[in-house]
């Protein structure tokens, strides 16, 4: 009876192991491409994407936006039909990682990858409300309201940034 837990524990992970397999082969037949990194999670894919997000928000307390963003995007590609990653990581490029910099040209960069990444969302979630209000709100309250980043926009987006909101 020494043996007895852990042998059922590693039963237990080995079916959940096939638990994501099987989940990976439906995903298949419903038409929706797997990530090559997915495949070897199995099961675990929600647990280990809650812990990449328990690793940025720590990222984030101590002030290291390449690290959270790095665990955010691995988040997107894990689970790419969750709009809320798409959104967060708009989030962290568009405004937190734009704010480290006083040069306006750097800014506007990283709010046009931020912009970017939330309609990369909007490929895999198109009927996202929330994510289209984020993208939204992110054209309006960061490039709209700064009259340099608008600018730039105007010159690289060739139409008003308020007209794309």
């Amino acid at each position: 009876m020494r043996f007895g837990a852990p042998v059922l524990c590693a039963a237990l992970l080995g079916l959940a192991g096939l638990a994501g397999l099987l989940l990976e082969s439906s995903r298949e037949e419903a038409g929706i491409v797997p990530s090559p990194a997915r495949i070897p999670l199995g099961g675990f894919e929600p647990l280990v994407v809650d812990l990449l997000h328990l690793r940025a928000d720590a990222y984030l307390a101590q002030r290291r936006l390449p690290e959270a963003v790095a665990a955010i995007r691995m988040a997107t590609e894990l689970q790419p039909r969750v709009p809320d990653h798409w959104a967060i990581l708009g989030h962290l490029l568009a405004w937190q990682t734009s704010q480290s910099s006083g040069d306006p040209e750097v800014r506007w960069r990283w709010a046009r990858e931020g912009l970017e990444v939330m309609k990369r969302g909007l490929e895999h979630n198109p009927d996202s409300p929330d994510l289209l209000m984020a993208l939204g709100q992110l054209y309006l309250l960061r490039v709209v309201r700064y009259p340099k980043l608008r600018e730039l926009a105007v010159r690289d987006l060739d139409t008003p940034p308020a007209a794309r909101a």
